[in-house]
């Protein structure tokens, strides 16, 4: 990077910890978040980031329901749906959407050589497309085979205020 950071392409996993104060990740993602914002950097993520993040924080929701022994009837279902429809609007507040095409399709069957996770990979072509100078994830399969910048959450953190600091 020869000039500072101002573009970051936000992973799945570094939202979940976001918006779930019972995972490890939660401060980093937070404090991250908020440098971001407070910096006024460009943050985005694509449909399908959405799409998991949707489907995963219902999922954790009812999973972190089932744990307090609570069962999940249709009123609890309904509240972890509305759970995750609200973690999505709350991105969407705050990161901009990078679409997919075929371009991406093609880029992502190139890097499956490289890193077989053909969901991963549409998100590397998603990064590049929105020519983002970091790609942020917590994925150790992703960060070791990421042909696009990339550096987990704390890693991100620790830079960013370094280079933003004052």
């Amino acid at each position: 990077m020869n000039a500072l950071p101002r573009c970051f392409f936000i992973d799945t996993c570094v939202w979940l910890d976001f918006f779930f104060p019972t995972r490890p990740g939660h401060e980093t993602a937070c404090g991250l978040l908020g440098l971001l914002r407070s910096n006024q950097l460009a943050i985005f993520c694509s449909s399908g980031v959405m799409q998991n993040l949707s489907y995963l924080a219902e999922a954790l929701m009812k999973r972190e329901l089932r744990a307090r022994g609570e069962e999940i009837d249709d009123v609890s279902g309904y509240v972890a749906r509305q759970f995750a429809w609200s973690c999505v609007q709350n991105v969407r507040k705050f990161a901009g959407l990078v679409g997919a095409d075929e371009q991406d399709v093609w880029f992502a069957e190139k890097c499956h050589r490289i890193h077989p996770d053909f969901e991963d990979d549409l998100m590397l072509a998603a990064a590049k497309r929105c020519e983002a100078d970091l790609l942020v994830t917590n994925d150790k399969a992703l960060l070791a085979h990421a042909v696009v910048p990339a550096m987990s959450s704390s890693d991100a953190l620790t830079l960013l205020r370094e280079l933003y600091a004052g």
